[in-house]
């Protein structure tokens, strides 16, 4: 992996637009599973983007390649950055019911149950 703060940086400001729409595509959301796994500054972008609209957030949470970007954000948030870890849940919490819905949705909530 590479571990070049600033070529990481510049990758992260180029995708930071695009997070949300990469996130639901197979090969996207492996990118923004990297962006992060790459750094605390890729952890801190990629988050605030999903924070940045809870509706985005939720149907993430129940696409079939977008939870795996979810779950990666809650593992890696939960050891290094308590704040957007805590953001992150609360919201998830919070759609405990539509999330239920759908399989994939039970499984970020099972994952989130289970950390």
């Amino acid at each position: 992996m590479l571990r070049n703060d600033e070529i990481t940086k510049k990758i992260c400001d180029r995708l930071k637009r695009d997070y949300l729409h990469l996130a639901f595509k197979k090969s996207g959301s492996r990118v923004v599973e990297k962006c992060i796994e790459a750094s605390e500054y890729g952890l801190d972008s990629v988050i605030e983007s999903l924070l940045s609209s809870e509706k985005s957030l939720v149907l993430l949470a129940r696409n079939r390649f977008g939870n795996y970007v979810i779950q990666t954000a809650l593992q890696i948030a939960k050891v290094s950055n308590t704040k957007h870890y805590e953001s992150l849940v609360t919201i998830l919490m919070a759609q405990r019911m539509t999330l239920s819905h759908t399989k994939v949705g039970k499984l970020v909530l099972n994952y989130v149950e289970d950390l």
